[in-house]
Order: structure tokens, then sequence, then C-alpha cells
């Protein structure tokens, strides 16, 4: 039986007694969710027992494309999914997600506990999966137009025997479960990772602002609240179809319970104007005074672009042993994401629940907690799980966590009366058992994150310091590099003119920025051997052959400044090992023939002269 409703200005609050309905759909929803997790476990198993196949079918895979131009199933899925999500809304989330049946378990053991956890809104830091998705997906692509560079080029690798090569440990993955999956559902609301952790959601809260497929409403609704009490994804939706008649919250993952329980069949699935261009239907409510916390629109933008920066230079520095940390990379990165945040913000109102002051408190925690979780690597020593790793993702998902409490720790200090969820902290200025317990079990936790978040910020700092100062190194080597270049080409052309102390002094010069140059010094030796510099120039000619003893040419100009020392017999040897390394060639042939003659050896003029005349390349 339902009962009347009064009415807020803000929200509908039901009368005691009010039975919520409950929503046809969701057993079939959560049908849907088991058996997506259960095809994943087929496939694993599939793997497994046969050592190939298809390539993990997951969005996380398809980072291969950015940064090695790999299209996998992953991507295909990825892509097909954000187009989908631009037709008919956000969709993939709520009926096809493992982290969402987690979440939706946890919820639902939660429940049957009596518990009921709030949704909790961390600020700026509802943008973390659109950061992390800019960040995942597009800072390698942007790397590359930065550098000048064009994409990769595309290969396509559809099978694999290295199923599990890109995922964690057993171990790893199970307290990502346990914590990011469920944990974080008390701690932050229904959909704590999707909100502050998720970067496929991120992308799919930005596309599906522009897709027509909503859930809409009829002028049969009575705005009885229903539909906002069985959303699971924090969705005000009896404020939304009353003020914009479509629900415009970029969380909506279109579960259709608020559809299913309106007693009115008032809610439903319609294609029409996007939330990007959707007017307000009803005015906005008179303010009497300023709400608390409230702020300008230049606040709130700096705010914002603050974070974001912070934010992509948190997540390009905090890899540990490979910091990609550039300043332009990070501003390219940071100024992609504003742009699109801007106009993509959604409609949703909100109010804040932080200070200005609390909410730089929230990003300054989450950001050392970052640097003090990600890619940490505890030892246990089990089978198959040597260590417990802490991934991006699952270091996302703890900083969240860890940022709210420590702020309600903040606050414990400070307010008369405190809950986190529904558990007293504080009352009546009197700390309660529950507080202590948190205080003392948080507070030791963030000296262990400050202290690894200092330890990696160092590491991160000598990182850059070496990668400057090996780059100052390559700067300086191709500058040598240049200048020996340009040397050489003038000694060229000052040799090829006759300017032989000039072309000597370039040579030298060469050799001198580029002692490895072969080039430098055989034409070095060259020109020490025309002004009749034997000795010099067959001693540069011998250190050229022992950068590449299988230069047949090295033993030839060897030859040549043997006869001009008149030691024929010599240049005969050195001949004779030109010819051993390219007997083919009919030039050399051709020499040894000639000088053969000389020596007097008829024979061996004979020969080589023969040889010569079958071969290409000697002198007719």
């Amino acid at each position: 039986m339902k009962s009347p409703c009064t009415t807020k200005t803000e929200e509908r609050a039901f009368e005691p007694g009010t039975r919520i309905r409950r929503s046809r759909v969701g057993k079939w929803r959560a049908l849907v969710l088991v058996l997506v997790n259960a095809a994943i476990v087929a496939h694993f198993v599939q793997w497994y027992l046969h050592g190939s196949t298809v390539a993990p079918i997951e969005p996380s895979e398809g980072m291969q494309f950015a940064k090695e131009g790999v299209i996998n199933p992953g991507l295909i899925f990825f892509l097909v999914m954000i187009l989908s999500t631009l037709v008919v809304g956000r969709w993939f989330c709520g009926w096809a997600c493992h982290i969402v049946a987690v979440q939706d378990l946890a919820a639902w053991i939660l429940k049957k506990l009596r518990l009921k956890p709030r949704h909790v809104d961390l600020g700026v830091l509802g943008w973390v999966p659109w950061l992390a998705f800019v960040y995942m997906f597009l800072a390698p692509i942007v790397w590359r137009l930065l550098q000048g560079m064009g994409l990769e080029e595309p290969t396509v690798q559809l099978m694999t025997e290295s199923f599990w090569a890109t995922f964690p440990n057993w171990l790893t993955a199970l307290l990502t479960l346990l914590l990011a999956g469920m944990a974080i559902v008390w701690f932050l609301g229904s959909k704590g990772f999707c909100y502050y952790g998720c970067p496929y959601g991120g992308i799919f809260g930005v596309v599906d602002q522009l897709a027509p497929g909503r859930i809409r409403v009829t002028d049969a609704c009575s705005g009885c609240g229903h539909c906002t009490a069985v959303c699971t994804s924090n969705v005000k939706v009896h404020q939304e179809v009353r003020d914009w008649k479509m629900v415009v919250d970029a969380g909506c993952m279109k579960c259709m319970d608020c559809v299913s329980v309106c007693p009115n069949d008032a809610l439903y699935v319609g294609f029409g104007t996007p939330a990007l261009f959707a007017t307000r239907r009803t005015p906005e409510p008179v303010k009497a005074k300023p709400e608390r916390n409230e702020r300008g629109p230049w606040t709130q933008f700096l705010l914002l672009a603050t974070f974001f920066v912070l934010a992509q230079a948190a997540f390009l520095a905090s890899n540990t042993g490979r910091s990609d940390y550039e300043w332009k990379l990070t501003l390219a990165l940071a100024g992609l994401s504003l742009v699109v945040a801007l106009p993509f913000r959604g409609r949703q109102s909100a109010r804040r629940e932080y200070s200005i002051g609390e909410e730089l408190l929230l990003v300054a925690v989450f950001l050392v907690a970052l640097f003090g979780i990600r890619d940490q690597h505890i030892p246990v020593g089990l089978p198959g799980a040597e260590t417990i790793d802490f991934p991006f993702l699952f270091a996302l998902g703890l900083s969240a966590m860890f940022s709210y409490a420590f702020v309600q720790l903040v606050r414990l200090a400070r307010r008369p009366n405190l809950l986190v969820q529904k558990l007293p902290l504080r009352a009546n200025g009197r700390v309660q058992p529950a507080g202590v317990l948190f205080g003392v079990a948080l507070a030791p936790l963030a000296g262990l994150v400050a202290w690894r978040a200092w330890v990696h910020v160092d590491t991160v700092v000598e990182q850059h310091a070496q990668r400057a100062q090996h780059q100052q190194t390559e700067a300086e080597l191709r500058e040598r590099a240049q200048r020996a270049d340009r040397f050489f080409q003038d000694g060229v052309r000052a040799a090829s003119e006759n300017r032989l102390d000039d072309a000597e002094r370039l040579f030298r010069a060469t050799l001198e920025l580029a002692p490895g140059s072969r080039e430098a010094r055989e034409n070095l030796a060259g020109m020490l051997c025309a002004r009749g510099r034997f000795d010099e120039g067959i001693a540069l000619f011998r250190e050229a052959l022992a950068q590449d003893p299988n230069d047949p040419d090295t033993h030839a100009f060897i030859a040549r400044a043997l006869i001009g020392k008149n030691d024929p017999r010599g240049a005969r040897v050195e001949l004779e090992a030109a010819l051993a390394l390219a007997p083919a060639r009919g030039d050399l042939h051709a020499f040894l023939a000639e000088l053969c003659a000389a020596l007097g050896d008829e024979a061996c003029a004979s020969e080589h002269a023969r040889r010569a005349a079958e071969l290409p390349g000697a002198p007719r």
C-alpha cells in the first residue's frame, strides 16, 4: 500500500510507515551480472586447459593500442561499449561490469545487516575516473604527438598464450575485490569505486552526456520518490525528472530499478535531447542565504584546474621504477582533461559537503596516499603470490577511502558530533569508542603511508635527476656529433679543393670530437699519405682497420701507402688479405695483378688478371 509523501523544496521524504516498492528488474540484472562473471571464469578455464585463447576481453587491454599500436579484443570491446553508450547512455556499468557485481553484492549484504551506506561526495575527487582514463589511454598518444612522432603502426593480436600476463596475482586480485570492490561500499557508498576509481566509468560518464537514450518521464509522475529510494547509483531521480524531464546525472547506470518501481508507470527509456543540451523545466530554487561551503565559479574553476594538474603529475610520477613525469606532458593532459570536464561536468545538483580548506586537504591526502600506496610490494611468499601488489586502480580506490578517512579524523578533533556512515565517532563533544578505535587505527596507518610516500617521492626525484643528467649528456653528445659532422664535411670540401693543410686540421678536429669516426680517420690517413707522411698515414689506417677488421678497402688503402713507401711485398700481403675478405672484387684482383707483374711474379699476375676479367668492378 502506497502512502502519501510530504514535499520539500529539494527532495521527497517518506512518511513513517511508507513501504518502498521492490524493483522488478533487480533479480534479472543480478542474473546477468552472475552470467558475466561466469563467462569470465569460463574464459580463464578455457585458456588454462588449452594454453591458447582469445586475448582478454577487458577494457584495460586497450592501453596496448596507445602504447604499441596493438588492436586486440579488449580494445574492440571497449570501443563498442563507448559507441553504445553514445546511443543509449551508461548501461555497461549497470549490466555487464564484474566490479559492479561485487559492489552490488556488498550492498546487498550490508542491507541484510540493516546497514545502508549513504553516498559520500568527495568534491573534485569525483573527477579521478576521468583523469585516470586520460592518463591510461591518452597519455602515450599525447606524448608521441609532443615528440613530433606519429602513432605506432597498427597490428592485430586477437589470440594469446599468456592470458594472465597483464593481470595481478591471485592474492592481489582477491584483495582488490574485497577492499576496492566491497569495503569501499560501506565507506563511500554503493558505487564507491565507480565514483572514485574506475577509468572506464570516467569515459562512460562523459559520453553519457551526449546520449539521446535516457530515462524520461511522463506527466503521470506524482513525485512520490520511490525511484530515488531504490536507485543504487545515488541518483536523485525524482528531482531530476521534475527539473529536466529526464535523468541527467552521468552516474545513472540504466539499472532500470527506478522505472520498475514507479507506481504510476511514469518513467521510461526514450530517445530525445541529450543531457548536455537539456533545458531546465523548473526555476532554480531561490536561496534565502548562501549555503554553507558555497563558492564562486572562479574559485571552483581554480580548484578544479589545480587538482587536474597535480593529479596528472602524480599519475605520471608515481609509477615506481619508471617515472613518466614531464611538465609539458602533464600540462597537456591536464588541459585536455579540463577542456572536456568543463562542458561535460553534468547538470545534476549537488550540495557541497566540504569547505574549501577541507577539499584541499582531501586533494593533498589523496595525492600523498597515491604515492604511498601505488606499486608497493609486500612480500608474503604464498604459492602463485609472492607479494601483495598495489597496481594503479587498486591504489586509486584505497587512496579515495584514505583521504575521506583522514578528513574525518581531522573533523573528529574539531566537531562535537561526527558520523562515518551511521557509526558515531563523536557525540555531544565526547569521543565515542568507535572514534577511539578509528583514531588508533588510522593514525599509525597515516604515518606509514606518509613515510612510504616520502620514500617514493625521494626515489622519483633521484630518477629525474638521473634522467636530467642523462638528457644533458645526450644533448652534449648530439651537439658534439653535429660539430664533428660539420668539421668532417668541411674537411672533405677542403681536400677536394686541394687545401691539404685545412683538410688535415679539420679531420683532426673531427677526431677530437668523435674519436670513433672511421671515415675521419681514413680521410686523415689519406691526407698524410698524399703529403708523403706514409708512416703516420699507415698507422691511422691500421687504427681504422682495428675498428672494422673485415673492411677490404682499408687493406687496399694500406697497400697503396706501402707502395708509396716502396714496400711492394708488404702491399701484396695487404691485398691478399683484402681478397680473402672479398674474393669477388674484380678491382682488387686487377690491383694485385699489377703488383705481381711489378714484382716479376708472372703466374700470380696472370691468375689475378684472369680473375679480374671474369668479375665485375675491374678497370677495363
